[in-house]
């Protein structure tokens, strides 16, 4: 398979940048985080867990691709819970998780919390992670519109995270196996998604655009729209 990849991350409007990124093209690994903390212990968080699952994956060529997901996240709290028995002032730090793990024609996307991975054809979103969050399980239970969700005043509670004071999150892994030349991922944090929105991607993800210019783009919205840190990976398969 081989690909484009661009990337951006972001401070924003914020004090610090708590995101992080990770693009490990020669494995077909992508990871966002967005840390959750204050006091820098956010962006510790996201540079952990990146750090770590990127390392599982080379360190683990035997289990399959959900088995090291899985572990990744266990040794991604240990340190977690390492780091926070050291440094009083971070407890209660967490991090989000968007991953792609690309593997000849099929994709592999995990997920906890609010950053997403879409997966784009033609300008159109085939499949994209549904978000571990307040809002998220008010929409599915018909109590607010997705219309209102955007604007919520709870609209960035989490309900799932990387976090050292549990045992054990377990991410959302779903597989992607009918991969198509031209096909698009996108990985973010939930600043990229104050500024675009589905029907944005679908306007603009089309299969002619050059991958730099969607990247480009989407980046000056953010930069104009969004309060918070804005991070994403974008990705395009140029062959299997």
């Amino acid at each position: 398979m081989e690909i484009s990849s661009q990337c951006f991350s972001r401070q924003g409007k914020r004090q610090n940048n708590e995101d992080s990124i990770k693009l490990n093209t020669e494995a077909g690994l992508f990871i966002v985080c967005d840390g959750v903390g204050g006091n820098k212990n956010g962006e510790v968080a996201s540079e952990l867990a990146t750090n770590t699952i990127n390392d599982c994956f080379g360190n683990d060529s035997e289990n399959d691709v959900a088995s090291i997901i899985s572990e990744a996240i266990k040794k991604t709290e240990i340190a977690m819970k390492a780091f926070s028995e050291q440094n009083a002032e971070s407890k209660g730090m967490a991090t989000t998780l968007a991953l792609l793990k690309l593997d000849e024609a099929t994709a592999t996307v995990a997920h906890i919390g609010d950053s997403r991975v879409y997966h784009i054809r033609d300008g159109k979103i085939c499949f994209r992670t549904q978000d571990h969050s307040l809002v998220n399980e008010l929409v599915a239970s018909g109590f607010i519109t997705e219309k209102h969700a955007l604007h919520h005043p709870k609209r960035n509670v989490i309900t799932r995270a990387i976090q050292a004071d549990n045992e054990y999150s377990e991410a959302d892994i779903n597989f992607v196996e009918n991969i198509e030349v031209g096909d698009y991922f996108m990985l973010c944090s939930d600043g990229v998604l104050e500024a675009i929105g589905d029907d944005f991607i679908e306007q603009n993800f089309l299969q002619e655009k050059q991958l730099g210019d969607i990247t480009a783009l989407i980046e000056k919205q953010c930069e104009e729209h969004s309060y918070d840190n804005y991070s994403g990976i974008f990705i395009r398969i140029n062959s299997l």
